[in-house]
């Protein structure tokens, strides 16, 4: 333990004497890179009458490659997912919740976002 100890201490001082840097930490696995660019979609979805419907969804998206996260509002009948734009798209995700039986539309969030002017 103590020739342990006196070998990591030498490596550490003499990766500062040198000046080379010392090894990176290694990461957790699974854990996400800063190249990791997520985005977020949202789906109006038709036939979404409960609790199980809503299980369904989720535990199908879940196993999709790409996707991060999950969440569906059951009562407006949306469901919004968090997802890998490397490893998915929109599309992908949308035919995930179709192949189900449910009918998907995108929700444009440009124009859900903000008030809209009626002219008369």
């Amino acid at each position: 333990m103590n020739l342990f100890v006196l070998s990591l201490c030498f490596t550490l001082s003499a990766c500062s004497v040198t000046g080379h840097a010392a090894p990176p930490a290694p990461q957790a696995v699974g854990a996400q890179t800063a190249e990791t660019t997520t985005a977020r979609a949202r789906y109006k979805v038709k036939g979404i009458a409960c609790g199980a419907c809503a299980a369904r969804i989720r535990d199908a998206l879940q196993r999709h490659e790409g996707v991060l996260r999950v969440d569906i509002d059951v009562e407006q009948k949306i469901v919004a997912v968090e997802f890998d734009r490397a490893k998915t798209t929109p599309d992908r995700i949308r035919a995930e919740i179709e192949r189900l039986g449910f009918e998907a539309k995108p929700i444009d969030e440009a124009r859900t976002g903000g008030s809209r002017r009626i002219d008369t």
